[in-house]
This record gives structure tokens, C-alpha cells and sequence, in this order.
């Protein structure tokens, strides 16, 4: 018994992964947590059935072979964990996934039949491999901002310019590499978390991709995401307990993340959640921005931490007017050069909102109103003027003539639509 056992010591000890599935093969119950007969036509009759079939010991042996065919250094197998080897097998496929930024020039939308505006000469870019965060009071038009990225306007007249990597052609033609998480779940109720990803990814991935890359797929989202412990949990319903809120959030970002998109939207995906969740789920959007996703989403009331997650920031004020567009760590220097110092121990993003809600008060000293903030951004970086908000340009000349902060006196020439 004791030389049995060293041999078989010995075996585990060996770093050729062929030479583990063939002992797995042979003697399925030598390792823990694998079970090769699973899936197999020819089981016993005691054999699990209905839903307890799971190929988990399938996406084993397609993890491992997909390792040996990259020929990853054997000295590292040995101390590497599932994910790991996840990890390591995909790292060739990131090359292979196409970037797409997204300009978009003097967006407006307006209602059809009414002369109301949702969002208005909105001018920017969003740049792949880069996180923005879209923030502002209520009816600022923000889930109204995604929409119209997305080329969904309905009852609305949208005009204005969108390119995508620099071309006019229409958002609807990129379809299959963009995104979309919306504000309610979409998640099935009855089924487990790794079934929701799996469908989503059979539903999703192109139909010729070979079944490991797709167990891949999934098994990267479900890392990535840290839904390893719950992955076989029920999501739940209102009848039946199922996981936790930020779990079932991010089960819902999974769902979009298993198609790999280039271009992933998200309206609020940070609501109801705590800071630690709200941490935990951007985390998981940065690593996909590493491989080139352009990401942007809506939040509301992040903390501090979370804020300087974000790298861009599109600041809109009520009537889909921007404050400010641009990278997050020069928000407080714009704002500052305007007169507007965020007081300490106050979260910059909540001042800047209470002030665009009309909460917090301008000081007279900075020559400025709220209302004229978006025309004083437009004015910063030669933007087109709509004609009826001429009448605000007086203060804003006022105050940025005897302008001196680390973006210069304004040099830019007044154009007037």
C-alpha cells in the first residue's frame, strides 16, 4: 500500500497534462472534482441525470488541451489554477478583437412633433481601451446619451454626426460586436448562473466557432466576473431565493461580456449596489478595457474610489447639455479655473451633480450660473453656439476674459448656429 501510494504520488507530480487526462481516463476517481463519465452514453445506472450532467470535467479537458497546444512552459503547469490556465489560453485571442472609437459631433435629439430637446449639441469621442462614466442630475439625458450611441432613438429626431473609427457608417452595421446591459435584468430566473452565460454564448458567439473556444469564453467571464462560488446557484425569481443582488448584476454584465464586444454599453449597472460590489464589477470592466473594449456607462453617486476608476467623464447638464467631457483627473483643474473648487472632504462627483440639480448655489465671485456652464464648455473648445442661448454669452465672455487657470485665455473663435 505505501509503494501504491508514492507511485501514485509520483504521477500527480508529473507535469504532462496528456499523461494526467489518460490517468483521469483510466481511473476516474484518482483526482478530486473530475468525473470523465460524465456525458458519456455509456453511464451507469446510478449516474447523475437531468440537471446534475454537467461538463464541467469537459471544459477541463478543453482547457488543458487548448494549454498544450499553445505549449505553455511546463514548469508553470504544475502551480497553476484553472483560471490560470483560462487566462493563459486566451491570451492570443485578444489581439484578434477589433477596437472601434466613437465620435460623435453636435448630437441633438429632440421629440417628434414637440419642440423639445433630450440632448443637445453634444461633441466628443469615445476611445477603445478607455472606461467613461456618464453622470448628471435627473433629466440630464443620459440613458438618452447610450441610446442615441446605440442608434436608438424611437419618437425622437436625432441629428448631428456619429462616426465609428473615423467612417460615417451606420451604428446598426457593428451590431454583433456591440453590447448592451440595460437597467432591468435579463437574466432567466430558473436557470444557474453558468447556463445563463453558456445560452447567451451559444445564442451569440458565431455559430462555426469550435465548442472549446466557447467553453473558454465562458469559464474567462465567469473568472473574470468572480462568479466561481455561485456558479452553479440557481440566479432566483420572486417565488425562489437565488443569489445576491450585485452577484445577479454582474451575471447580467456576463451576458453581454460572453459575446466579446468591442463596444460595451451599460445604463446604471452600479445601482443598488455597495461600493465594494460597485468596485468589484469595474474591476472586471478595466480588464476588458486592457484588451481594447471600449467601455461607457451610466453612474449615479459613485464614491471617491470609484471615480478615479473611470478614465473619461462626460458631465451632462438637465436638457443633454455637457458641462464636461473628459479625462477625470482634469475635471477638478477645469472646474477650479472656473471659480468652482470642490470644498474638502467632498465627493467630486456629488458637488458637481448638486450643483447642476440647483442644490448648491454658485458664489458670485465666479461670475457664472449653472445654466451657463454648458454654454462656457462650448465656448472652452470651439464648439457651435445654438441661437437661443446667445443671451448667455455675456456672462461667460465676462468671466472668461479676466480668465487665468492652467488652460489659458480663450482664444477660440464664437460660432453661432
Amino acid at each position: 500500500m505505501p509503494g501504491s501510494s508514492s507511485q501514485q504520488t509520483k504521477k500527480k507530480d508529473k507535469g504532462n497534462l496528456t499523461k494526467m487526462l489518460q490517468e483521469l481516463e483510466d481511473n476516474p476517481d484518482s483526482y478530486d472534482g473530475f468525473n470523465i463519465e460524465i456525458g458519456d452514453k455509456n453511464m451507469k445506472k446510478n449516474a447523475p441525470r437531468g440537471k446534475a450532467l454537467h461538463t464541467q470535467s469537459q471544459m477541463f479537458r478543453y482547457a488543458y488541451n487548448q494549454i498544450e497546444k499553445e505549449k505553455a512552459m511546463q514548469e508553470q503547469n504544475k502551480n497553476l489554477t484553472f483560471s490560470g490556465v483560462i487566462s493563459m489560453a486566451n491570451d492570443t485571442e485578444i489581439i484578434k478583437r477589433l477596437t472601434i472609437e466613437v465620435a460623435f459631433k453636435d448630437l441633438t435629439i429632440t421629440l417628434k412633433g414637440k419642440n423639445i430637446h433630450l440632448m443637445r449639441s453634444v461633441t466628443g469621442k469615445l476611445s477603445p481601451g478607455r472606461v467613461s462614466a456618464v453622470m448628471g442630475p435627473s433629466g440630464a439625458g443620459k440613458t438618452t446619451f447610450l441610446s442615441a450611441l446605440t442608434g436608438k432613438a424611437p419618437g425622437c429626431i436625432m441629428t448631428g454626426t456619429i462616426l465609428i473609427n473615423g467612417k460615417d457608417d451606420p451604428i446598426q452595421a457593428y451590431k454583433k460586436i456591440i453590447g448592451f446591459v440595460p437597467q432591468d435584468d435579463i437574466v432567466h430566473g430558473n436557470l444557474t448562473v453558468e447556463e445563463n452565460l453558456w445560452f447567451s454564448a451559444r445564442c451569440r458567439l458565431a455559430a462555426d466557432l469550435p465548442k472549446p473556444e466557447k467553453v473558454l469564453v465562458v469559464e474567462r467571464v465567469i473568472e473574470s466576473l468572480g462568479l466561481q462560488p455561485v456558479r452553479d446557484s440557481l440566479v432566483g425569481t420572486v417565488e425562489q431565493r437565488g443569489i445576491s443582488g450585485g452577484q445577479r448584476k454582474r451575471v447580467n454584465v456576463g451576458l453581454e461580456m460572453v459575446m466579446e464586444p468591442s463596444l460595451l454599453i451599460l445604463d446604471e449597472p452600479t445601482s443598488g449596489l455597495d461600493s465594494s460590489s460597485s468596485q468589484l464589477l469595474l474591476r472586471a470592466l478595466r480588464r476588458e478595457a486592457l484588451e481594447g473594449v471600449n467601455i461607457c456607462m451610466v453612474v449615479h453617486q459613485p464614491s471617491y474610489t470609484l471615480f478615479r476608476m473611470f478614465d473619461d467623464l462626460i458631465l451632462l447638464a438637465k436638457g443633454g447639455l455637457t458641462v464636461y467631457h473628459g479625462s477625470v483627473k482634469k475635471v477638478e483643474e477645469y472646474f477650479s479655473g472656473l471659480g468652482i473648487t470642490v470644498p474638502e472632504r467632498a465627493n467630486p462627483p456629488d458637488y458637481f451633480i448638486d450643483i447642476l440639480e440647483g442644490i448648491i448655489k454658485l458664489s458670485p465671485s465666479t461670475g457664472l450660473t449653472t445654466k451657463q456652464l454648458p454654454v462656457r464648455w462650448m465656448l472652452h473648445n470651439g464648439y457651435p453656439v445654438p441661437m437661443d442661448m446667445l443671451k448667455l454669452i455675456e456672462g461667460t465672455e465676462a468671466s472668461s476674459g479676466s480668465e487665468s487657470n492652467g488652460y489659458g485665455r480663450l482664444g477660440h473663435k464664437l460660432w453661432i448656429t
